[in-house]
C-alpha cells in the first residue's frame, strides 16, 4: 500500500496557506472598516456616557482633554474655558500641564505674582489661609472622614484632588454646603467669602461657555450626554470643596487679579504687623 505521508504533508501546507490567506483577508477587512468608520458618530460611544479623559501624566492627561474638546470633537472649546474649569494650565508655548505648585516656572503672568504684587497681597493671602483653616475646623469629624473617599492625594490632570470613580458626593456635599455658607456669612470671614465667590463665578462662566459651544450646532448631538455632565463633573455653581480652595495656583490667580484691579487691598492685621 503506497505511503500517504507526502500527500498528507502537501495538504497540511496547502491548508495552512489557505488559513493564513483567510486571516490576512479578515485583518485587511477589519482594518478597512476601522479606517472608514473611525470618524463616524458611532466611534464616539464612550464620549456619550462620560467625559473623555485618559489617566496619564499631567502633561498627557491635560493635553488629551484639551485637544479633544478644543479640536478633535469639533466643539471648539477655548483654552480659557479649559483653564477655568480644570487644574490644567498652558505654558508660553501653548503646552498643557498640571502645575507642580504656585512657583512652577511654566506658569504665565496670569497665574503668577511679581515681587511687588506678592508683597501687596500677603495680608490678604494670610487672611484667606487663616479662614480656610478655621472653616476646616468647623466641619464635623464624621464629614471629614466621609470626604476621604472622594479625595485623591495625587493632583490628577483635569479634576485635581477629586477622586474619579469614588462614591457620589451627594449628602456629603449638602452637609458641607450648610457649614460653609454659615461660615462665609460672617463679616469676619469676608476675605474668604470674596475668594469663594470669585471661584464660583469663574467656574460657572466657564461651564456656561462649555455648554453653549456644545449646543451651538446639531452636528454635535452625539456629545449631548457628555456635555450635559460638565456642570456636575466640575461642581459648577457649588461652593468649592476645601481641597480645591486650597489649590495654591487657583489662590494665586485670584490674588493676581485682585492686585491688578487697582482696588484697595487689606493691610496687615496687628498680629501680622512686624514693624
Amino acid at each position: 500500500m503506497p505511503s500517504q505521508a507526502p500527500i498528507s504533508g502537501s495538504r497540511r501546507r496547502r491548508d495552512s496557506s489557505i488559513l493564513l490567506g483567510l486571516a490576512a483577508i479578515c485583518l485587511l477587512g477589519i482594518t478597512g472598516l476601522w479606517l472608514v468608520t473611525r470618524h463616524a458618530d458611532s466611534a464616539f460611544q464612550q464620549e456619550l456616557v462620560s467625559l473623555p479623559i485618559v489617566i496619564a501624566s499631567g502633561e498627557d492627561g491635560c493635553t488629551n482633554f484639551a485637544e479633544f474638546w478644543m479640536d478633535e470633537a469639533g466643539v471648539g472649546i477655548t483654552s480659557e474655558t479649559i483653564t477655568h474649569l480644570s487644574n490644567c494650565r498652558q505654558d508660553a508655548e501653548g503646552n498643557w500641564f498640571v502645575p507642580k505648585n504656585a512657583r512652577d516656572n511654566r506658569l504665565t503672568s496670569e497665574s503668577t505674582l511679581t515681587a511687588d504684587e506678592a508683597e501687596a497681597v500677603a495680608p490678604l493671602r494670610g487672611q484667606i489661609r487663616e479662614d480656610l483653616a478655621d472653616l476646616e475646623d468647623e466641619i464635623p469629624r464624621s464629614l471629614q472622614e466621609a470626604f476621604k473617599a472622594n479625595y485623591d492625594a495625587v493632583n490628577q490632570p483635569v479634576f485635581g484632588h477629586t477622586r474619579k470613580g469614588a462614591p457620589a458626593l451627594g449628602d456629603k456635599r449638602t452637609r458641607y454646603l450648610r457649614v460653609a455658607r454659615a461660615f462665609l456669612a460672617s463679616p469676619d470671614h469676608a476675605a474668604l467669602a470674596d475668594y469663594v465667590a470669585w471661584v464660583i463665578d469663574r467656574k460657572q462662566a466657564a461651564s456656561d461657555e462649555f455648554l453653549a459651544a456644545c449646543y451651538a450646532t446639531s452636528d454635535l448631538k452625539f456629545l449631548a450626554r457628555a456635555c450635559s455632565g460638565v456642570p456636575g463633573e466640575f461642581q459648577a455653581g457649588f461652593v468649592p470643596l476645601l481641597w480645591d480652595l486650597n489649590d495654591p495656583v487657583l489662590m494665586q490667580e485670584y490674588l493676581a487679579e485682585r492686585a491688578r484691579t487697582g482696588e484697595p487691598l487689606p493691610g496687615p492685621t496687628p498680629a501680622m504687623d512686624t514693624t
